[in-house]
């Protein structure tokens, strides 16, 4: 759920960083090329997807992640960002806005529409299509077991947002807050995390197949904090945390959307 004013970096970068439309086909995108995914096995082939968002990871990236591991076609449409004396500027989501097209969300993105029918707010999309791919687990009890992973997965993504505030001025303030953060909070974090864990036999977090809080684990880990080798060193002791992350990169479907994804800037 994002808003065009400066608030809005933040935001995207922590909800969770080309033209209006885009198919994804495997091509890089211009000013509005429609991007589709290849596949459409999973879900309806009748039915028809657009995910709606900023031209940005943000909260709209781990929506277009598991289309792209469902194999579900969809149209990626993404409104541009420019920037003006350093300032956010994005003339066509206001546009949208103003012409009511965003009301499923409250006059934001992203928003997800299906055969017509449009959802609002990433967390209620994220689990939409877990559900609609087979990624919520075999019962209740295991779609809980969801939840509370990707609950907690939130919770250090809104520490980091605490700890090190992405548009303070950098200066040696922030370096510092930085350096503890990788120092101290998110090995913290981890290794509260990896205790967290639900008990599994397998290879994935819950059951015996691939869900969302593998998924989110995936994305927190490898697809969340600037400084990799940091990162990697904050999650030693966490074997867990790093098995299934590592095992999620694998996915061939997922290696091929990392590669060919738009490079934003967050």
């Amino acid at each position: 759920a994002m808003m065009a004013s400066s608030a809005l970096i933040s935001a995207l970068v922590f909800a969770g960083a080309c033209g209006a439309s885009v198919a994804r086909s495997g091509v890089a995108p211009g000013p509005s090329v429609a991007r589709k995914l290849r596949g459409g096995m999973t879900m309806s082939a009748s039915s028809t997807y657009r995910l709606t968002y900023f031209d940005a990871r943000g909260a709209g990236e781990l929506s277009r992640v598991l289309l792209t591991l469902g194999k579900q076609e969809y149209e990626d449409k993404r409104y541009p960002i420019a920037f003006v004396d350093g300032k956010p500027s994005v003339p066509d989501f206001q546009k949208a806005k103003e012409a009511g097209d965003l009301k499923a969300n409250m006059g934001r993105v992203p928003i997800l529409d299906v055969d017509g029918v449009e959802i609002g707010q990433s967390k209620a999309i994220e689990r939409f299509l877990a559900r609609k791919l087979g990624m919520y687990g075999s019962s209740d009890l295991e779609a809980a077991q969801v939840d509370a992973v990707c609950e907690h997965c939130r919770d250090v993504k809104e520490a980091f947002g605490r700890a090190v505030p992405p548009f303070a001025p950098e200066d040696e303030e922030k370096e510092k807050k930085r350096d503890e953060w990788y120092a101290t909070g998110l090995p913290s974090w981890f290794s509260r995390l990896e205790d967290a864990l639900p008990a599994s036999e397998g290879d994935w977090l819950v059951g015996s197949s691939l869900t969302l809080a593998d998924v989110y684990v995936w994305s927190l880990v490898r697809d969340t904090f600037p400084d990799k080798e940091r990162c990697s060193k904050a999650m030693e002791g966490c074997t867990r945390l790093r098995s299934v992350a590592d095992r999620v990169a694998l996915i061939p479907e997922l290696s091929a959307w990392l590669e060919s994804r738009p490079v934003t800037n967050f």
